[in-house]
């Protein structure tokens, strides 16, 4: 029998919880369900929550390491950035790449 992933979407505060909060009363949990993840489906989340995941890490990162978030991210969690997370995509009505400059700021 030929066995499908099922697709989870993952919100932003699921990755904040992992990369900030390691004293969060939820982090076990939240750890256990990205190892899941990662093992037995295929994760997604939206070029809009990784562009808020850089830019509430843009507090305690500097420039060069939001840029490795950026590219980084779904390498680590083994998900998938919908639509695309390459920096010359287009959002409706601007560049991604506008968006990270002021993150950077």
């Amino acid at each position: 029998m030929d066995k499908k992933k099922v697709t989870v979407f993952i919100d932003t505060n699921v990755f904040i919880i992992d990369l900030r909060y390691r004293n969060d009363s939820n982090f076990k949990t939240n750890r256990d369900f990205l190892d899941f993840i990662a093992k037995y489906v295929r994760g997604i989340t939206s070029i809009v929550n990784l562009l808020e995941i850089c830019g509430i890490l843009s507090f305690n990162l500097n420039r060069q390491q939001i840029q490795e978030l950026f590219y980084y991210l779904p390498e680590r969690y083994r998900i998938r950035i919908i639509p695309s997370h390459d920096m010359d995509s287009i959002l409706p009505e601007t560049h991604i790449k506008a968006v990270m400059d002021i993150i950077y700021i």
